[in-house]
């Protein structure tokens, strides 16, 4: 009888540690997201420098990412966008092609290309990627 209870007992504790075990291993499981997504917390970083006009901070965490050799397209987007917030207009246009290629139903792109346009005096051409911007937003 008191095999049994002493079986018992054991196997109550066993039962609990595994259970601790498997807690533990979901908590280790759910990193946080700048740990799980590196590259999604720089993209992050990346928009708010651009949106600060920061665009020196901007294009250090865009050579760091080519440099480990991220090959994305939303990267030739920010780039885009730099180089035409510091009026490099020719470098901004071939980046943004090499965006709109790879994100060819993405909003920002059309919506860069469109600003980019109207700086580079081509109304017509910002015009329709403007309506293109639109449209693809108002599908989202």
């Amino acid at each position: 009888m008191m095999v049994r209870v002493l079986a018992s007992v054991i196997l109550s504790v066993l039962a609990g540690c595994a259970s601790s075990v498997n807690t533990k291993r979901q908590q280790i499981d759910e990193l946080p997201k700048w740990m799980a997504q590196r590259n999604s917390v720089r993209y992050d970083l990346v928009e708010h420098f651009l949106d600060a006009g920061d665009t020196g901070r901007a294009m250090e965490i865009l050579r760091v990412l080519r440099a480990e050799e991220v090959d994305e397209p939303i990267l030739d987007l920010y780039m885009g966008r730099a180089l035409h917030a510091d009026g490099m207009l020719e470098d901004a246009d071939s980046a943004l092609a090499e965006a709109l290629e790879g994100m060819p139903r993405d909003a920002r792109v059309h919506a860069a290309i469109c600003l980019l346009r109207a700086d580079q005096k081509r109304a017509e051409e910002g015009i329709a990627a403007c309506d293109r911007a639109s449209q693809l937003d108002e599908n989202r």
